[in-house]
C-alpha cells in the first residue's frame, strides 16, 4: 500500500481525527491528490494569497476560519459525504475552517483533512499555480463523492 494510504490508516486506528479533521503531511495531501482521494481541494486564504499561487485544482472560499464566511460552494458535500482537504498558509486557519465546518455546519470531521499550508507544500519541494478556482463537484446534481454510495444530494 502507498504511503498515504498507510498513513490514514495509521490515524484512523490511534484516533487522531480531531475536530480539526485529520492532518496530513504535504507528501500525504500530494498522494491523496494525484490519487484522486479528495473531492474538494479548499483554500481558506484571503484573495492575495491566492493570487500569489495556489495549489492546483483547488477551489478558494476565502477566510472560511472567520465567523461570517458561509461555506456556499461545498454545501452539497455534507450531505453526500465527500472529503475536503483544506490548506491555507501554515496550516492554522485550515484548522479553524475545519472546525466551523463541524461545530456549525454538522460536516464529519473523518471527511475533512488538514492539508497544512503552502509554506509546507513550497517546503516539500511542490509548485504552486495561478489558475482559475476549480467548482466544487459536490454541488452539482447526481455527483457520487468518491467515499460513499450516494448518487444524489436528495437520498
Amino acid at each position: 500500500p502507498s504511503f498515504f494510504l498507510f498513513a490514514l490508516l495509521i490515524n484512523q486506528l490511534i484516533g487522531q481525527v480531531s475536530s480539526e479533521g485529520i492532518s496530513l503531511s504535504s507528501q500525504q495531501l500530494k498522494e491523496g491528490l494525484d490519487k484522486g482521494f479528495f473531492d474538494v481541494l479548499l483554500d481558506v486564504r484571503t484573495q492575495q494569497e491566492w493570487d500569489d499561487g495556489h495549489i492546483d485544482n483547488a477551489t478558494q472560499l476565502f477566510r472560511l476560519a472567520n465567523r461570517g464566511v458561509e461555506p456556499t460552494k461545498i454545501l452539497g458535500c455534507k450531505d453526500l459525504d465527500c472529503t475536503i482537504a483544506v490548506y491555507c498558509k501554515t496550516g492554522v486557519r485550515a484548522g479553524n475552517a475545519i472546525k466551523r465546518l463541524v461545530n456549525e455546519y454538522g460536516y464529519k470531521s473523518s471527511n475533512l483533512y488538514n492539508g497544512q499550508g503552502i509554506d509546507q507544500w513550497k517546503e516539500a519541494g511542490y509548485s504552486l499555480v495561478n489558475t482559475d478556482e476549480v467548482s466544487s463537484n459536490c454541488n452539482k446534481p447526481h455527483y457520487q463523492c468518491k467515499t460513499c454510495n450516494c448518487t444524489d444530494k436528495d437520498k
